[in-house]
């Protein structure tokens, strides 16, 4: 089996390995924002029931990203 040797330069600066739960934590910041941000929208367009479901995936995305820091 050959190991691969990668050379640290300017243009391929080093990386440490992320986390495992850092995807799934930014991906479900992404979505606490994006709902935060249409639930007024979907409340002014006369959208109380959608409005109330973007609150509601907010809140719990934010619970689940809680969770997840600490994995």
């Amino acid at each position: 089996m050959r190991s691969e040797v990668t050379t640290i330069t300017p243009e391929r600066p080093y990386k440490p390995k992320e986390q495992p739960m850092n995807h799934a934590i930014e991906t479900l910041t992404r979505q606490a924002e994006t709902s935060e941000n249409n639930a007024p929208i979907w409340r002014k367009e006369g959208n109380e029931t959608q409005a109330q479901l973007a609150e509601q995936t907010a809140k719990e995305c934010r619970a689940a990203v809680e969770v997840l820091s600490k994995v």
